[in-house]
């Protein structure tokens, strides 16, 4: 599974474009006055402006001492979800997104491969490893290539 493009809201536009192009280094590829767009590797990250505040967990995974190509690898993108078991059903069901290692409980799931991974949570579950910040729905559209083409929205979600 590979994340093709991941677009996310922000109510910080200005402060989440400084850190993922200037402190990250990650190319800017697009830009309006209500969003931008990066470029890591394969994957398109964009941000667009929105009033609310949101939470998303975003992940690059890398080897160590790999920092530099590190921003290459966007592999995996948090989604909280009310009932992790019925989620995990759909996505291999509708998706044919298969758990990682076979690591899937009542309240955490990894879905995907090495390219991309969706971590399918419950709301409320603090994100590791900090523990201070709870898993919330927060709305986001994903691309993922690799799989049969087709659209799913998570009801009731965004």
């Amino acid at each position: 599974m590979h994340i093709q493009e991941l677009s996310l809201d922000t109510r910080h536009l200005a402060d989440q474009k400084d850190f993922y192009h200037s402190a990250l280094g990650l190319p800017l590829v697009a830009e309006t006055t209500a969003s931008f767009a990066l470029q890591t590797g394969a994957t398109r990250l964009r941000f667009q402006e929105a009033q609310h505040d949101v939470l998303y967990h975003v992940t690059f995974m890398y080897p160590r001492n790999t920092f530099t190509e590190a921003k290459s690898w966007l592999s995996e993108v948090g989604l909280p979800v009310e009932d992790v078991l019925a989620q995990v059903s759909l996505l291999e069901k509708k998706l044919a997104i298969e758990p990682y290692r076979g690591l899937v409980s009542e309240e955490f799931a990894f879905m995907g491969d090495i390219y991309g991974q969706l971590v399918v949570v419950k709301i409320g579950r603090p994100w590791q490893p900090a523990e201070t910040l709870l898993a919330a729905v927060s709305p986001m559209q994903l691309t993922m290539s690799g799989k049969p083409e087709q659209q799913l929205q998570l009801s009731p979600f965004p």
